[in-house]
C-alpha cells in the first residue's frame, strides 16, 4: 500500500519516508534525554509517578516536533486543522 500512496502522491518512497520520520527522528533526542534524566533522579515509586513522567515526556516530545520537526508550513496547516476542529466542537456544544 506505501508504495502505491507513493505514486498516486508522485513521491518517491524514500523521500516520502525521510518527510515522515523527520520530525520524529529530530524529537527523540531530547525526548530521549529528559527520560534518562526522570528516571534517574525520580525513579517511580507508584503507578501515579509513571503516569506523571509519561505525561510530562509526552508534552516534551510534542513541543519537540512542534517547534523543532516540523516546517512552518506543516505548523500552519495543523493549526487551521486545529481551530476548524475546535470551532466545530464550540459550535456543537453551544446548540446542545
Amino acid at each position: 500500500m506505501f508504495p502505491r500512496a507513493c505514486r498516486v502522491a508522485a513521491i518517491s518512497p524514500l523521500s516520502c519516508a525521510w518527510q515522515a520520520l523527520r520530525p520524529a527522528a529530530i524529537a527523540i533526542a531530547p525526548t530521549a534525554c529528559l527520560t534518562l534524566f526522570l528516571r534517574r533522579e525520580f525513579n517511580p515509586a507508584h503507578a501515579m509517578s509513571v503516569i506523571a513522567e509519561m505525561a510530562v515526556v509526552g508534552l516534551v516530545y510534542l513541543a519537540a516536533v512542534w517547534t523543532v520537526g516540523l516546517d512552518g508550513m506543516t505548523r500552519a496547516t495543523y493549526r487551521h486543522v486545529i481551530a476548524g476542529i475546535t470551532r466545530r466542537g464550540a459550535s456543537a456544544t453551544a446548540t446542545a
